[in-house]
């Protein structure tokens, strides 16, 4: 089904804002009575308008997250190589 939150499903506090709210309604905390990821989606997109610094710290977050994985897989390589080149 579409909602007007579409666009944010995949940004990284998705899950945990989501989880959040699971973990709330369960407890018997709070009850939702629409559309969980329509109230996911609002409180998301109030937090990211509300600080714009979070945004660019995330995609910063993102991309040493990429570098660190692109890294692992170059030692990884490189280990199979030297383990390769031994005879191994």
């Amino acid at each position: 089904m579409n909602h007007p939150y579409q666009n944010l499903e995949g940004h990284p506090l998705w899950q945990p804002i989501q989880k959040a709210l699971g973990d709330l309604t369960s407890n018997q905390d709070i009850s939702i009575t629409t559309d969980s990821r329509y109230v996911v989606g609002y409180l998301l997109s109030t937090i990211i308008q509300g600080n714009p610094d979070l945004s660019l710290f995330l995609e910063a977050v993102e991309e040493i997250a990429i570098a660190s994985v692109a890294t692992n897989c170059e030692s990884i390589q490189d280990a199979e190589h030297v383990v390769g080149g031994n005879g191994g």
